[in-house]
């Protein structure tokens, strides 16, 4: 979506112009498969639409480009779409859309998540919350780790650490706005992370 940007003359209505939204996007949605991930989604109109950049991330912050479909150009129909992830990475994968008109100019969709295959080790109930956030070890550890909290955006926003031989840990996030966060739990031996939603 492009911001139109005021002169210094404009008046302050001017300042709130927004161009049409290049699409109106319904519907998003990706589901595993024993060997893939088939995301899907719906449009109910386009406007000087080329293509959607389907991208991936395993941590939310960080994206790659594993893939493009061919938009409709202009359209007011509905129309629907599908992708095939053919190798997802094993444990939560994000997706998310980066539709591009043909001038170039983009605009990101929201952010759906799926986990492939068997992920162990970590756990994060309830989930969705909005309280706190209970986390849980299969196996504690024998040295001491270190817990970060980062939001859609990849910022930092709550850290600290899992004391050894400790395998439940709570933290209150009530005090994070409603949103996407990624939890990410480092130690000695390995690296965890796992996905939550503050209501």
């Amino acid at each position: 979506m492009a911001v139109r940007r005021p002169s210094s003359s404009a008046s302050p209505d001017q300042w709130f112009q927004v161009a049409p939204l290049p699409i109106e996007l319904l519907t998003i949605k990706a589901a595993p498969s024993p060997t893939s991930t088939l995301l899907s989604f719906t449009t109910a109109s386009e406007r000087n639409n080329a293509y959607f950049a389907i991208e991936r991330s395993t941590e939310g912050t960080r994206w790659v480009e594993i893939g493009q479909v061919a938009g409709a150009g202009n359209s007011s129909a509905l129309r629907n779409y599908s992708f095939t992830d053919a190798a997802p990475m094993k444990g939560v994968n994000y997706y998310r859309l980066r539709q591009v008109d043909f001038d170039g100019k983009y605009s990101l969709s929201p952010v759906v998540t799926v986990v492939f295959g068997e992920t162990i080790g970590l756990q994060l109930f309830p989930n969705p919350t909005s309280e706190a956030i209970q986390v849980r070890l299969e196996e504690a550890y024998r040295n001491d780790a270190h817990w970060n909290v980062f939001d859609r955006a990849g910022r930092l926003v709550m850290d600290g650490s899992l004391e050894a031989e400790t395998t439940d840990l709570n933290i209150p996030v009530f005090r994070l706005p409603a949103g996407m966060y990624v939890l990410r739990l480092a130690s000695d031996r390995e690296l965890l992370q796992r996905s939550f939603i503050k209501e």
